[in-house]
């Protein structure tokens, strides 16, 4: 995905606005703890994949660190979701 669509109905004068988001090659949670890249902030993205299918599990924006936010995630709701949780870092 390297597109993305931010709305804003706060005015009718308001336009909507395109960004590009470049998406990080999905990486499996419980194997990337210790990834330098979690350190960072911004968008997030995370899905499961169980059988063949993925699918969206929440996506999000941080201004604390993306393991903090992942940890939060995963110490709340993750643990209920079967199959391998995975994670994509996005850059505007």
């Amino acid at each position: 995905m390297n597109y993305g669509l931010i709305t804003n109905d706060l005015s009718k004068n308001e336009r909507q606005k395109r960004v590009s988001v470049v998406w990080s090659y999905p990486k499996e949670l419980s194997r990337h703890w210790d990834n330098e890249a979690l350190l960072g902030r911004g968008l997030y993205y995370i899905s499961r994949k169980f059988g063949n299918k993925e699918t969206l599990l929440y996506f999000g924006q941080t201004y604390d660190s993306y393991y903090t936010r992942l940890l939060c995630h995963d110490l709340n709701w993750l643990y209920n979701y079967r199959g391998k949780k995975l994670f994509r870092l996005g850059e505007v």
